[in-house]
């Protein structure tokens, strides 16, 4: 189950790990989510007790927290300047640059940022935190006719919870988010290969691997080891003389694949995948018209060539 008295804070660190004091200012607005607050591996002990079938206690080690935050995707609704999703983006290994009154365009970064973040979210008069935490996973999705959604799942190292009177918020600015359809996506914004398209429904992953390193003798860190993007989209079929998916795919034929939403300043969002690959096509059914559901992996041998999200 998910809570309704949740209150969702976080902050860059000044030191990896080290958990920040948080206020109002800090808190970022999301959707009900239910945490893992405990996390943990145990290390079992092979002692004797004193007394049979009484196990000596085991220890707690790799003392983590997780939880997934789910927001919708929309832009700050002014020109350059960054939206809400501005920290579960940079948490997820992107970074960030901003054309002042024009765009805010983040883009996967490697090596990863070294920032890492504290987290903390209030229920009921108590405040649950993490630190040193970093963002395992961002999902986009869209269904034509709903808003475009989003998730950030998040790894931290646990720190104990505190007894804390709810802060009062102060969010980022955030404009509303816009439907999936035809008034917000004109015809030919969406494009594969350079041919448009007509988009049922689509998802992306941004996939971090991330490692927790709890040597003898160093503070325990997690840290951003692998990531891969990978994802969907449903399509009307197109003509093949127009665009052959089919045979794309049989050649590995690597294409762009573009998909942009919103129409008002301050509240546009463009994805852009500069190479992507084809996996098998699947034939579907989309209200009762065939279409296509196409699988694609990105594909990048240079930093121009990876995943960029463009707010405008």
């Amino acid at each position: 189950m998910a809570f309704r008295d949740q209150i969702f804070q976080i902050k860059p660190e000044g030191t990896s790990g080290t958990f920040e004091s948080m206020a109002g200012a800090d808190v970022v607005q999301v959707g009900q989510f239910t945490p893992t607050i405990q996390d943990f591996g145990v290390a079992e002990r092979s002692m004797l007790s004193a007394r049979p079938g009484t196990p000596v206690a085991a220890v707690m080690v790799n003392r983590l927290m997780r939880f997934e935050a789910p927001f919708e995707f929309s832009g700050s609704g002014t020109p350059g300047t960054a939206s809400g999703l501005d920290k579960h983006l940079l948490a997820g290994s992107m970074n960030k640059a901003v054309v002042g009154g024009t765009s805010v365009t983040y883009g996967l970064a490697w090596p990863p940022p070294a920032t890492t973040y504290s987290c903390g979210f209030f229920l009921d008069g108590v405040r649950y935190a993490c630190a040193g935490a970093r963002v395992e996973s961002i999902k986009i999705a869209a269904t034509a006719g709903q808003v475009v959604t989003g998730s950030a799942a998040y790894v931290g190292l646990y720190r104990a919870p505190s007894t804390l009177a709810n802060p009062t918020p102060t969010f980022p600015t955030q404009a509303p988010a816009v439907a999936f359809n035809s008034a917000n996506t004109p015809s030919g914004g969406l494009t594969l290969a350079g041919v448009a398209v007509c988009v049922e429904e689509f998802e992306l992953t941004i996939a971090n691997t991330i490692e927790l390193y709890d040597h003898a003798g160093c503070a325990p860190h997690i840290d951003h080891t692998d990531r891969a993007v990978t994802g969907s989209i449903t399509i009307a079929r197109p003509p093949i003389a127009t665009l052959d998916v089919l045979t794309n795919a049989a050649n590995s034929v690597l294409g762009a694949l573009v998909l942009p939403w919103g129409t008002t300043a301050g509240n546009i969002t463009t994805l852009n995948l500069p190479q992507i690959q084809l996996a098998p096509v699947g034939l579907v059914n989309i209200r009762g018209k065939a279409g296509f559901k196409l699988d694609f992996t990105m594909i990048s041998a240079a930093s121009n060539q990876e995943l960029s999200i463009v707010q405008t």
